[in-house]
């Protein structure tokens, strides 16, 4: 299709406006404006998510009152954007809408705006889920007492960032909003080099990606997100009025795709690296790969590589190198790497055979003191014995991939379960290794254990 001149923007148009923009000696760019004219969400542009419920009317996204705490209502843009080239800037800029709240609890409800790294999967675009990497603008303090005031913190994160944890703090900023009847324009500039935060033209913060250590956090591009959110037990409306995304990146030309097929493996695991190039560029891919050329059919390829050792959780980023007539791309996928297997005991366990081991060998040494224990105590306490199986138990515990499996024994069961934490989405039990039946032969026996998750 031929190119289009970016449209000009200006208040009063009500439409959704896509437009690629090619300028001589420039790389492509894209423009996209929404002011929810539609009654309906363009899904070809916005992705929906979070529990919240929406509706749009007279040119507004309003987020409802509803959902439990800490609940959200997210949108994240289906395309994925590039930083631009050396000596031109992408704009993004949010209106957001007015806020109301149904039930007061000093800071009510909550909007975040900003970019992710594509490298995120899932709903992860709220910053204390995020772990791939990102910039946020959390306005979290808004309560009925301060209607023409309100305040939040600048964030980012690069990608060693865990979930369930806040992005790091870049910053308080206050600022004036009657959020309760008007729009407040939030606007955010990046380049090649860094960023700047903007409200109302107001510059809030400027920075640079390496401040962060942003290095290939965006390599795989980035994504806009807008969140209308309830603070806790808070609950209340947000909306927001418009979106506009000027001059985005493209991605670059010679590389369509490149990814891994898994995102995380352990150390020794096997797994695909897979891209599509184009089929005239020479291709190699870091990490000691190297030149995948011989790999690479009509611009398609893959290749199989080892995870390498590791001895804690690391993410490992493979760089795939692209070159056509001189001229050289980069695209990049990272993998978190955990470290193999590692089991250990807590104290009773070690505690439990000492002590045993002492007891029944003063009952071999005085065999008068064993015929006592097993007449006078033993065999009368068997009931006793029963009823208490099942608070003696012997627990190994193994660490699988940032996760404690724990297996108990009984006198009547030996079985294992797994604990996972609350950012953890495991989809089978893993395999129990027979390490518990190595060490304590004599009291746990392979063939009565069962698995339990």
């Amino acid at each position: 299709m031929p190119f289009l001149k970016p449209l000009s923007l200006v208040p009063n148009i009500r439409a959704l406006t896509l437009a690629c923009t090619c300028l001589a000696g420039s790389a492509a760019a894209i423009d996209i404006v929404d002011e929810f004219d539609s009654p309906n969400l363009d899904t070809t542009v916005w992705e929906s998510s979070g529990p919240k419920s929406y509706v749009i009317a007279d040119g507004v996204l309003t987020w409802q009152a509803d959902a439990g705490n800490w609940g959200t209502g997210e949108l994240g843009t289906v395309d994925t954007f590039f930083l631009p080239p050396v000596g031109e800037t992408t704009t993004i800029e949010w209106t957001l809408g007015p806020g109301q709240i149904t039930n007061d609890t000093g800071r009510s409800i909550r909007y975040q705006v900003g970019i992710h790294s594509a490298n995120q999967g899932g709903n992860r675009r709220e910053h204390w889920h995020n772990s791939t990497g990102g910039l946020w603008y959390d306005i979290d303090n808004i309560a009925n007492a301060n209607p023409s005031t309100v305040a939040g913190n600048l964030r980012g994160a690069n990608d060693t960032k865990e979930p369930s944890s806040n992005a790091n703090d870049l910053g308080f900023q206050q600022i004036n909003w009657n959020w309760q009847t008007e729009n407040k324009v939030i606007r955010l500039d990046l380049t090649d080099t860094g960023f700047t935060w903007f409200e109302d033209g107001v510059q809030m913060l400027t920075s640079v990606w390496t401040s962060l250590e942003l290095d290939a956090e965006f390599a795989n591009g980035y994504r806009v997100f807008a969140i209308g959110m309830n603070f806790d037990q808070g609950r209340g409306t947000t909306s927001l009025d418009r979106v506009s995304i000027t001059n985005a990146g493209e991605p670059p030309a010679a590389i369509k795709s490149f990814s891994s097929s898994v995102a995380e493996a352990t150390a020794g695991d096997e797994f695909t690296l897979n891209w599509e190039v184009d089929s005239t560029a020479g291709v190699f891919i870091d990490q000691g790969v190297g030149n995948v050329d011989a790999n690479t059919t009509d611009g398609q390829g893959q290749v199989q590589v080892t995870a390498p050792a590791v001895e804690e959780i690391t993410i490992v980023t493979y760089l795939l190198t692209t070159t056509v007539n001189g001229e050289r791309a980069t695209r990049s996928v990272q993998v978190k790497v955990h470290p193999p297997l590692r089991y250990f005991t807590d104290d009773f366990f070690d505690d439990f055979f000492r002590f045993f081991f002492h007891f029944f060998a003063f009952l071999t040494l005085f065999p008068f003191a064993f015929r006592v224990f097993v007449l006078v105590l033993w065999r009368p306490l068997r009931p006793l014995r029963t009823l208490c199986d099942p608070f003696l138990q012997i627990v190994l515990r193994l660490q699988v991939r940032g996760h404690h499996l724990e297996l108990f024994r009984t006198a009547r069961e030996a079985v294992a379960r797994v604990r996972v934490s609350e950012s953890c989405q495991l989809p089978s039990c893993p395999p129990i290794p027979v390490v518990l039946s190595d060490l304590v032969h004599s009291i746990v026996k392979p063939d009565r254990g069962r698995q339990r998750c």
